[in-house]
């Protein structure tokens, strides 16, 4: 599969891989830091999973032949999201 594409379980595989990093992020960070450290460094890192989550985002609209303007609408990219991928043969087919 290339990059462009990725499955419903490697979405969400990599989906919970990056929210895991954020609580273990938090975590350490409360551990070894002050409150005011842990939120800064809590927040930046936020930031960049829901960037690195958008983007897999992305990647899974491409895989089910959608534009990916349509992850700002509520609800709907959620059943998206969920569905199954086009066939190889249906992967570079413009919609």
């Amino acid at each position: 599969m290339d990059e462009e594409r990725i499955g419903v379980a490697e979405f969400w595989i990599r989906t919970m891989i990056a929210v895991g990093c954020i609580y273990g992020i938090y975590y350490i960070t409360s551990i070894l830091c002050d409150t005011i450290t842990t939120e800064i460094v809590t927040y930046v890192a936020g930031i960049v999973v829901n960037i690195y989550i958008f983007l897999q985002g992305i990647k899974r609209m491409n895989d089910i032949g959608e534009y990916w303007t349509k992850l700002f609408i509520p609800i709907y990219n959620i059943i998206l999201l969920l569905r199954p991928g086009k066939d190889e043969r249906d992967a570079y087919r413009r919609y």
